[in-house]
């Protein structure tokens, strides 16, 4: 006989990593307990209130995107100064109407807002488009610019 012993079972790479793998696992469960609710509502066949109010906030963001296209599009004088891509570009996404649209078969509304206004010189200078439009792109909702009062498109009034 032996004095040798036999390793333990688990050494404290092993252990580290089932513990990792066991509370990923927790987390795993602790989230679908988060998320069953929403699946619920999934299930039963219709939006959640919260749903109607995010498809809301993006029917804003995406008929503000289209109204500002056209008009740069069509009021725009330095718009057909622009490369051909750049001007591609903007017919493109005037698109972004198609997504409007379907946001609003969901809703079943209009958007909330209708009418938008930007500053007096957003469509005559070229700088003034690029700093509004951009510093409007990187916020997390959709915001308008007061000024002048242009309006949305026949499609975004009431």
């Amino acid at each position: 006989m032996s004095d040798e012993h036999a390793p333990s079972g688990t050494d404290r790479r092993q252990f580290l990593g089932r513990a990792v793998v066991g509370a990923g696992a927790l987390a795993g469960i602790t989230g679908m307990q988060t998320l069953i609710p929403s699946f619920a509502a999934a299930k039963a066949g219709g939006p959640t209130s919260g749903d109607i109010a995010i498809l809301g906030a993006a029917q804003i963001a995406e008929a503000l995107a289209v109204t500002t296209y056209s008009h740069i599009i069509d009021k725009a004088p330095f718009f057909r100064h622009l490369e051909s891509d750049g001007q591609g570009y903007l017919k493109a996404a005037r698109q972004e109407m198609s997504h409007y649209l379907l946001e609003k078969s969901v809703t079943g509304r209009p958007s909330p807002l209708t009418t938008f206004y930007y500053p007096s010189t957003m469509f005559s200078d070229a700088q003034t488009t690029l700093n509004v439009w951009s510093h409007s792109r990187t916020r997390s909702s959709p915001r308008t610019c007061s000024g002048c009062g242009t309006s949305a498109p026949p499609t975004f009034r009431s």
